[in-house]
């Protein structure tokens, strides 16, 4: 598990979203997701790691929570520019995008 890590995204000159030892304060991984646009909403499950994007070209995205390795993404296909929320209910993924609620499977 990667308990002993605390997760940010785009607070540097890296941009991306990173992991650092809260004991330390070193970088353990940076993520820059490419082009795909993404917000500071963050849940952890397990060995996972998901973070909400703050536009409709984005939506939700899977990455390894203890390398940031890119697992995969989610999009309604919805073409508004609301943003993404996501919150953890169970082994569930709550996520709320324009005015539609689903619930993906934390894995």
């Amino acid at each position: 598990m990667a308990s002993d890590l605390c997760f940010l995204s785009g607070l540097d000159f890296d941009g991306g979203v990173w992991a650092a030892d809260p004991r330390t304060g070193h970088k353990r991984w940076m993520e820059d997701l490419g082009d795909r646009p993404f917000g500071d909403q963050m849940v952890r499950a397990g060995d996972s790691l998901y973070i909400a994007s703050v536009f409709d070209r984005g939506g939700i995205y899977a990455l390894d929570a203890k390398t940031g390795t890119y697992r995969w993404d989610y999009n309604d296909g919805a073409s508004d520019d609301g943003e993404w929320e996501i919150s953890r209910a169970g082994s569930r993924l709550l996520v709320a995008h324009s005015d539609e609620l689903y619930a993906l499977p934390a894995v």
